[in-house]
Order: structure tokens, then sequence, then C-alpha cells
């Protein structure tokens, strides 16, 4: 195997991984702290979402999920 062909598939496989793990911080953002958060406002927040939940708030976070993805 040719060292360019090789260079351009290293290359490649690094530029994927950088998007999905880029992809994957911008949707964990979006999915807790929504729209027009700043970073820092993540990771000030983790503590919160970390936090052990009880039975009836973990119900009541799920009814919540499953009432917005209701069509």
């Amino acid at each position: 195997m040719p060292v360019s062909l090789l260079i351009i598939w290293i290359m490649a496989v690094f530029s994927i991984a950088v998007g999905a793990f880029w992809s994957g911080k911008v949707r964990h953002k979006l999915q807790f702290h929504g729209p027009g958060s700043d970073d820092d406002d993540v990771e000030s927040g983790w503590e919160e979402h970390s936090k052990e939940l009880s039975t009836e708030e973990l119900l009541e976070l799920t009814k919540e999920e499953n009432e917005t993805l209701k069509p």
C-alpha cells in the first residue's frame, strides 16, 4: 500500500472521529441546556444533572419526555 494512501486514510479516520466527538458534545449540550447556552454553563451545570433522582422524579421525567415526543 502506498504511503500516500495510508496518510489519506489516517486523515479520514481522524476527521470522522473528531466530528463524531464534536457532534456528541453538541447533542449533549442541546439536550440538557437548550440552544443558546454557553459551554461554561454546560460544565457548571453538570452537578445538577449528576444527582441521584428518586423514583417519583424519574417517573415524572419519563412522563414529560413521552408527552413531548407524541405527535
